[in-house]
């Protein structure tokens, strides 16, 4: 019996003779407040709510406190871990911004930058065995400190003591 996997032929093609189908661009249509995207054979690929952004939006005074005081500049220094490879500078990240802040070294960054560190606490989970009665029994204690123990040297605000206090006291 012969092969039946015989190849075809291969025949060139003319790019000048061939006629490409060109797709259209999805268009984008406004239903009732929500946004649809629609391919060019008109079928229906995703529907999505719009993010609505006021222009000219005023925020409340204390929202806009709030936001100014979060944007005011203080001195802090970050401490050294005493450990091998401690990562040197500090990255410091808060809405897609990243500041790096140098160990051992007094340095102005905005408060929002602070309340980031200082809400930088891992669990460190330990064991230790204890006997209860003739029965030998393990429990694992946790604890939290700062991942970056750092130290404010100026903050001009006279609230900012008390609002650091409160962050470090949630968990």
């Amino acid at each position: 019996m012969a092969s039946s996997n015989r190849s075809k032929p291969r025949v060139a093609i003319d790019p000048s003779r061939e006629q490409i189908e060109q797709l259209k661009p999805r268009e984008f249509e406004q239903i009732s407040g929500l946004e649809k995207v629609v391919d060019s054979q008109d079928s229906e690929i995703a529907l999505t709510e719009p993010e609505v952004i006021t222009v000219g939006a005023r925020f409340s005074n204390v929202q806009e406190e709030e936001l100014a005081f979060m944007e005011e500049r203080l001195i802090i220094t970050i401490l050294s871990s005493g450990q091998k490879n401690e990562e040197n500078p500090v990255p410091v990240s808060v809405q897609g911004r990243q500041v790096q802040v140098w160990r051992e070294t007094k340095t102005i960054v905005k408060r929002k930058y602070v309340e980031r560190l200082a809400r930088a606490k891992p669990a460190a989970i330990g064991s230790e065995q204890y006997m209860h009665g003739d029965e030998r029994r393990v429990r694992y204690p946790s604890s939290r400190g700062l991942q970056y123990p750092f130290t404010v040297n100026k903050d001009p605000n006279p609230k900012g003591p008390q609002w650091l206090a409160d962050v470090l006291q949630e968990n």
